[in-house]
């Protein structure tokens, strides 16, 4: 009923780091649409510690992706060319 689309080309570390985030709210019981929102606002914050997240209270990264999170510069996270290409098409209430 619904997917997610990228509207351009998007850079593969930052949305390996999106799209984890997204995953990790959606198994915690977020909606797609709630889930897409909270991982985009943690890039654009650097927010990926239980401490700094919005939307969920214990969250893990895998080494790979804590050190993509850790190289991630606050400037590339906060651009939105790196968080704004993704939407959803479709029904974003599914949990």
């Amino acid at each position: 009923p619904g997917v997610v689309v990228s509207l351009w080309k998007v850079d593969d570390e930052t949305t390996a780091l999106l799209m984890a985030r997204f995953h990790q709210y959606i198994t915690n019981g977020y909606s797609t649409s709630e889930s897409l929102a909270y991982a985009q606002r943690d890039l654009i914050h650097q927010s990926f510690t239980p401490e700094g997240n919005s939307g969920i209270k214990i969250i893990n990264l895998t080494p790979s992706l804590q050190s993509i999170a850790s190289k991630n510069s606050k400037v590339r996270s906060e651009s939105p060319y790196y968080w704004a290409p993704f939407v959803i098409i479709g029904n974003g209430f599914i949990k």
